[in-house]
């Protein structure tokens, strides 16, 4: 179901904002690049050891990305999408929770184009709740939690292998319980 939501603010990154990233660029440049090291070698554990089933969920989270020239999900996204599903035919209950606005003039928001995808794989409409105004993963997490973390149980949270580190982390950090759930198989 479709709810209007109101675009979000313009991205500002402010003083606060240029200062942490000055703090980063120096950190980093002092470490010799170690913490750029150490970073990479999380996100591959992360990638490496997260698996693509989980329990069941009362929501189930897909992260939109870009749509295709047609304004279909690419082969990625498309992954994402058919893992939700997946996980929802296991007992039918609960509700996948898309999270993508609209990245370009004319081309529907991720999540529209997500329930599309759904639709068309047997889920039900009622069972689709989307989050369609975001630009980005840091907005997808701002605008889900006002707007659906009520829910206490962790919800299961689906992308790409190399996205999962990121994604989690600014999951947690905005206190949004979830459990990671790889898109594809570690193998493909």
């Amino acid at each position: 179901a479709r709810e209007s939501q109101t675009l979000p603010d313009p991205i500002l990154i402010g003083t606060d904002g240029m200062a942490m990233l000055a703090l980063s660029a120096a950190v980093m440049l002092l470490s010799g690049g170690t913490t750029l090291l150490l970073c990479l070698a999380y996100v591959l554990w992360v990638a490496c050891r997260t698996r693509c089933d989980a329990p069941a969920a009362r929501r189930i989270l897909v992260l939109g990305t870009r749509l295709d020239g047609h304004g279909e999900p690419g082969p990625d996204f498309r992954a994402r999408l058919s893992r939700a599903a997946t996980l929802y035919a296991r007992d039918g209950t609960g509700h996948i929770v898309l999270l993508g606005g609209s990245m370009a003039t004319g081309q529907p928001s991720e999540a529209a184009a997500g329930a599309a995808f759904l639709r068309a794989h047997n889920i039900p409409g009622e069972a689709i709740l989307l989050e369609d105004c975001s630009r980005h993963t840091l907005e997808n997490f701002l605008l889900y939690r006002a707007r659906f973390a009520s829910e206490p149980a962790p919800a299961v949270l689906i992308t790409s292998r190399f996205h999962l580190a990121r994604a989690s982390l600014l999951a947690a950090g905005l206190g949004i319980r979830h459990r990671r759930c790889a898109a594809w198989p570690y193998r493909r």
